[in-house]
């Protein structure tokens, strides 16, 4: 496509993608309403404006920078949720992707910090103007604030793009509340945010020892913190299971992501890595025994067992993997217990 020729030339660029069929947004960012976050309608969408001299038959613009104070967070939460949203159709290109709107503005706090609002929780919209709207059917919520600048964290993005994989892929227990590494949690909740860093840290690494993001790192409230999902530690003290204990017992959500990156990553010195790779770990999350009600094991609701289950189900070559890194963080799952449809 060509652009006009001019001196006074605007180009919009908005952070935009369309479902594959051109149809309708899948994703984009808009602005929360001013003083009222929370709510589920957007004023308007980030976009971008270029003005300035274009030569005749210009194809492209060179180079284009938008700053900080311009809204440059908008671009960087866009483009890693895009990364997240095409890896998963390259691996699964036949499941539908649920549209999500991403809420995010400079200063602005959500309650939540940064957070996955799943089907059903609201009616995000964006407001076009004559009583037109865009629907979407998620949302994602980005805290903005100089303390707490969740759109400048690729790990904080990556985890909830997580939650949205675990929602839009396969079956979420459905449960929130606090947490934390260091706490003890229901089943649910440690498998779901356990899944959600794991996906997060893969989905910036390669499977190649140089390329591998093993460190969580996050800013809340003015506080750093970190987990190294290689050691299995943080700057707080981090529960292991008990290995003889019942399958339904509280466990860390930590010891969820050290299980499933060490069943996926290469081999890198001494360390536990199985060298797995996508297949199993996404396949597992996909599989009928991991979504089936019916045959939940354990936990009242899906949880790591179902999801091993499902694992070891479709792998039966890999339950020795599974079992070993159980026992390395003292889950008390064992393969030869497994369920299947």
């Amino acid at each position: 496509m060509s652009l006009p020729a001019g001196n006074d030339t605007v180009v919009y660029a908005f952070p935009m993608s369309f479902n594959y069929e051109g149809t309708r947004p899948l994703s984009a960012v808009a602005h929360p309403v001013p003083g009222d976050e929370e709510n589920d309608t957007s004023p308007a969408y980030w976009f971008f404006q270029y003005k300035g001299v274009v030569e005749e038959n210009a194809t492209e613009l060179g180079p284009w920078t938008v700053t900080e104070e311009e809204g440059s967070g908008a671009i960087w939460i866009f483009q890693w949720l895009e990364f997240g949203y095409r890896r998963m159709y390259e691996m699964y290109p036949e499941v539908p992707q649920m549209s999500v709107v991403t809420f995010w503005e400079p200063g602005v706090k959500f309650a939540c910090g940064a957070c996955f609002h799943p089907p059903g929780l609201g009616s995000p919209r964006v407001d076009l103007g004559g009583g037109q709207y865009d629907y979407y059917d998620t949302r994602f919520s980005f805290t903005g604030t100089a303390g707490t600048p969740k759109h400048w964290q690729r790990s904080s993005i990556g985890h909830e793009f997580g939650h949205y994989v675990m929602s839009n892929y396969s079956i979420s227990p459905n449960e929130g509340g606090p947490h934390g590494l260091s706490d003890e949690s229901r089943p649910g909740l440690a498998y779901s945010e356990g899944w959600a860093t794991f996906f997060g840290q893969r989905n910036m690494s390669e499977l190649d020892p140089e390329h591998l993001e093993n460190i969580y790192f996050s800013v809340a409230e003015d506080t750093y913190w970190w987990y190294d999902l290689d050691k299995v530690a943080t700057s707080q003290s981090i529960p292991k299971g008990n290995p003889d204990g019942p399958l339904d017992q509280n466990i860390s959500e930590a010891i969820v992501t050290s299980m499933m990156w060490n069943l996926w990553a290469p081999p890198v010195g001494n360390l536990p890595h199985k060298n797995l790779g996508d297949k199993p770990l996404f396949d597992a999350l996909t599989s009928s025994r991991t979504r089936s009600t019916a045959l939940n094991r354990g936990y009242k609701k899906v949880d790591y067992v179902d999801y091993a289950d499902g694992f070891t189900c479709n792998f039966a070559e890999y339950s020795s993997q599974v079992d070993e890194v159980s026992l390395l963080v003292g889950h008390p799952y064992k393969s030869a217990e497994k369920v299947c449809p």
